[in-house]
């Protein structure tokens, strides 16, 4: 039979104090039957009631961890409630991963302005990051195989054969790229011909127009 996450928690849980030197009882007797704590651990002088519950039983429990925090107290013990959940879904952790993603994108779009004159060497980088995050995102692995392993200019090459993006926007890409190689190789003295706020105004239409139509410039 499957044994249920509390279940699991239990199991591993008993492991973990018997190899801390405690006495470890499961559902131990001498407790109020219809309250009895999931595990009593002693060692010398030292008694701990514990109590498992789930996301999902932690309310329907809630009488038993009233009285055994009330009875524990009283026994001079010690109450420790352990809260065990289950493994996010794939969905759950994509979700999350996506809320994750666009505050990052929206933390690196705010130090553009910051650093779009300040520092051109970083402004073209934090560009370079936005765009090459938004291409992988447009290709899908159908329509552009092996992406992750493609470089930013390579891969618009082939989201622009298949059409998913214009030529404008190849351009651009090609563009940056080569303005990224100069800031991380060669240095600022090869930026100064670059229109920073061109290459601003480009990089938020695309930001903009992202997931929205498949030219994106």
């Amino acid at each position: 039979m499957k044994q249920s996450l509390e279940q699991r928690k239990i199991a591993s849980l008993v492991k973990q104090y018997e190899r801390e030197g405690y006495e470890v009882t499961v559902e131990p007797s001498g407790v109020n039957a219809r309250y009895k704590p999931d595990l009593v651990l002693r060692r010398g002088n030292e008694v701990v009631f514990i109590e498992v519950v789930s996301r999902k039983t932690s309310k329907e429990k809630q009488a038993v961890i009233d009285y055994l925090s009330k009875y524990a107290k009283e026994k001079g013990a010690r109450f420790d409630l352990v809260v065990t959940n289950p493994r996010p879904t794939k969905a759950e952790r994509q979700s999350r991963d996506s809320r994750l993603l666009q505050l990052l994108r929206d933390r690196i779009s705010t130090e553009l302005d910051a650093t779009v004159e300040s520092n051109k060497e970083a402004f073209v980088i934090l560009c370079s990051v936005l765009v090459g995050n938004l291409l992988q995102g447009l290709a899908h692995p159908e329509s552009v195989p092996s992406s992750e392993r493609l470089s930013m200019n390579e891969l618009a090459r082939g989201l622009r054969d298949r059409e998913i993006i214009s030529d404008s926007a190849l351009d651009f890409v090609n563009e940056l790229w080569a303005a990224r190689n100069s800031a991380v190789h060669q240095g600022m003295h090869q930026l100064q011909k670059i229109d920073i706020h061109d290459m601003l105004e480009k990089t938020r239409n695309l930001l903009k127009n992202y997931g929205r139509e498949r030219n994106v410039i």
